[in-house]
Formats: C-alpha cells, structure tokens, sequence
C-alpha cells in the first residue's frame, strides 16, 4: 500500500512563476500576487524572507519516502522588494537561481548597448 501526501501551499506552480521575479525590482505584493501567502515568513538579516513549497511526499509500503516537487526562498531587503531568490528542487542542489538569472539578464542588457 501506498499513501500520498500533499503539501500543496502554492497555488500556482513554483517553477512557471520563478522566472517572473526580478531582483531589485519584484515586491512582496508581486510575490503574494503571484503564489499566493507564504507558508512560512522569517526573518534573515533584520529583512523578511518568505518561504514557499508544493511538495508531494509519497510513504511507500517498505517504509521508504519520496519527495517531489519544489521550495522558494525569498529574501527581501529593507525596502520590501526582492533581494534574492533561492529554488530547491528536491534530489538537486539548491540553486541560487536569482542570482544567475539576474547575471544574465543583466550581461544582455550590457550587450544590448555596445
């Protein structure tokens, strides 16, 4: 026998939505319109950090779990606009994903004025 569990805090899907977050620029309203209230808010560095999950754990009948699907962590700065952004997709490292897609995003515009 199988049982599933849901954990399902996100309405709208983790992974389609990251790409919208824009360090320097997305809010905490931004963030709320698109997924929803956080399942947990913290503090990192006197600024708020949101963390959200979709994850789907799976209790197999020889007692072994399974876990899919993904976690986000949003640090904000003082301000309340997005600092950083950090997407865990469970059996892979965490990726500092906003950092790298900010890099680029950043490289392109560079490029786009020489």
């Amino acid at each position: 026998m199988v049982v599933r569990l849901f954990i399902k805090f996100v309405v709208n899907s983790i992974c389609s939505n990251v790409r919208k977050i824009k360090i320097g620029t997305t809010t905490q309203k931004e963030i709320i319109d698109l997924f929803g209230q956080p399942l947990r808010i913290g503090i990192s560095n006197g600024n708020e950090v949101y963390f959200y999950s979709n994850e789907i754990i799976t209790f197999n009948h020889d007692k072994t779990v399974k876990r899919d699907g993904n976690s986000l962590l949003i640090e904000f700065d003082e301000k309340n606009i997005v600092k950083n952004y950090y997407l865990n997709i469970p059996g892979k490292e965490t990726i500092l994903f906003g950092y790298l897609i900010h890099k680029i995003e950043m490289q392109n515009k560079i490029n786009q004025v020489q």
